[in-house]
């Protein structure tokens, strides 16, 4: 008899479903029962970040999930933050925790930021390397946080909510609209409530602001002014940075881009966020974002200060085509030219004389690359 184990025959397969199964309308339900009633269960969702965002990820139409950790979000805004913080976005006057004093040593430190050669493919890699901790080798208690207090689970909401609109491309437009924008202006009042602690900040260097910690390290020659400016300056950007690592998706473009009636009275930090949302996506006609900005913050010198310092690190990493690359030349030489020349004819010296600057770095970072090649 010839030996099963060798057969050469078809084996039969067992039957997809035995008695008593679920069909897959019902088992669709059981997984979405569990989801709603233990995973999404009020005393313990916040813990489930890699969940939420994986289940997400596989349903990306599903509204009901959407609304609810929107919901239970901006209660915990509510509670977080008191309406008179409403009114200190509304305004949108900045003032930079800086001296007059040191306004011109700033200048030229900037100059000299901006005058720097570009950096090389190894430096631009671990700039922009970053990773949110996942689950490792099926660990599920790897990370798993436990916030213990308000602001914790104020930005962890805020982490969750953040990716489950990015994941969420199935949804109506109307909707996904509403939901970036409440998004952003979640991160506006993180922003607003850092920038409040900054004096507290350049005093210890560490501190933990609604649930997110901020480190600064400076060399000890700069002075507590210089500190203060230079974090006021990098912290818009540096949240963007963050924002993109739980936002950034092309799939936004038409949501970024053509804006509705509500977001005219959107926040400038939340303009803000939103164009280095679309600059950091390079989305189509991303190099002119940065002068649109500006029209937009007309007057608004701490504003045009950020996006040129957002604008400068972009262009330090290089990797631009051609027209992008003039068209961040253009910006970030006229810019610097209005923020720090004294009258026309010193700004159209400065504003030459950064251009010529930014052309012979990109000179290097032609010569660099063609070495490296």
């Amino acid at each position: 008899m010839p030996n099963p184990a060798k057969s050469n025959a078809p084996r039969a397969h067992a039957p997809i479903s035995q008695p008593g199964w679920p069909d897959v309308g019902e088992a669709e339900a059981v997984v979405q029962t569990f989801l709603y009633d233990w995973i999404f269960d009020e005393s313990r969702y916040l813990s489930y970040l890699n969940e939420v965002e994986y289940l997400s990820g596989l349903k990306r139409s599903d509204l009901g999930a959407l609304e609810l950790v929107s919901e239970r979000h901006l209660q915990l805004l509510r509670d977080e933050f008191s309406p008179d913080f409403a009114k200190i976005m509304s305004e949108d006057n900045l003032n930079l925790p800086m001296s007059l004093e040191d306004s011109e040593s700033y200048a030229a430190g900037l100059a000299e930021q901006l005058s720097e050669g570009p950096l090389s493919l190894e430096e631009r890699d671990e700039l922009l390397e970053t990773e949110i901790p996942r689950d490792a080798e099926g660990r599920q208690e790897v990370y798993r946080p436990a916030p213990r207090d308000s602001s914790e689970r104020f930005m962890l909401s805020l982490f969750m909510y953040t990716s489950f609109v990015r994941n969420s491309e199935l949804i109506p437009d109307h909707e996904k609209r509403l939901h970036l924008a409440n998004v952003l202006k979640s991160w506006a009042h993180v922003f607003y409530g850092s920038f409040l602690h900054i004096p507290s900040l350049v005093k210890h260097r560490s501190i933990v602001i609604n649930g997110l910690r901020h480190v600064v390290i400076y060399p000890k020659k700069f002075s507590d002014d210089q500190v203060a400016k230079m974090i006021a300056i990098s912290m818009p950007k540096e949240l963007a940075r963050l924002m993109f690592i739980f936002l950034g998706s092309e799939k936004l473009e038409a949501q970024l881009r053509q804006r509705d009636l509500a977001d005219v009275d959107e926040p400038k930090i939340s303009r803000f966020f939103r164009d280095c949302l679309y600059i950091d996506l390079k989305l189509r006609g991303w190099s002119k974002v940065p002068g649109q900005f500006n029209e937009h913050a007309s007057g608004k010198k701490y504003f045009h200060e950020a996006m040129l310092s957002k604008a400068s690190e972009v262009f330090r990493l290089g990797a631009l085509d051609r027209r992008d690359s003039q068209n961040l030349e253009e910006y970030i030489s006229s810019t610097f030219a209005k923020l720090y020349g004294d009258d026309r004819k010193d700004s159209e010296r400065i504003r030459n004389k950064k251009k010529a600057s930014l052309k012979r770095d990109q000179l290097l970072r032609v010569m660099r690359r063609g070495r490296d090649e």
